[in-house]
């Protein structure tokens, strides 16, 4: 996806599909922290747990890997400029 109507629309038809889930869980694990400049890396292990309204159906446990690129900006707050992620297996399927 490239450009904010791009990433938006994305988000909104993601929204409509999770319409009374709730999130359990949502944790990030950075490693490999690396600044050259203005300019850096950092690439994380992702897992969350989201419930479905309906009870009977299974709760989605997604995992998988995530790379940040940010940009030190002109006031010295780092900004994403560049976001990356892949699903991985599930521990229960290792």
């Amino acid at each position: 996806m490239i450009g904010k109507p791009a990433i938006a629309k994305f988000l909104g038809g993601v929204t409509a599909r999770l319409k009374g889930w709730r999130m359990e869980k949502m944790a990030l694990d950075f490693h490999g922290i690396e600044v050259s400049g203005d300019w850096a890396s950092e690439w994380a292990f992702e897992h969350q747990v989201m419930k479905p309204p309906d009870a009977d159906k299974p709760a989605f446990d997604g995992r998988g890997m995530m790379l940040l690129v940010l940009h030190r900006e002109a006031d010295g707050s780092w900004r994403i400029k560049r976001e990356m992620w892949n699903q991985g297996p599930n521990e229960s399927t290792k």
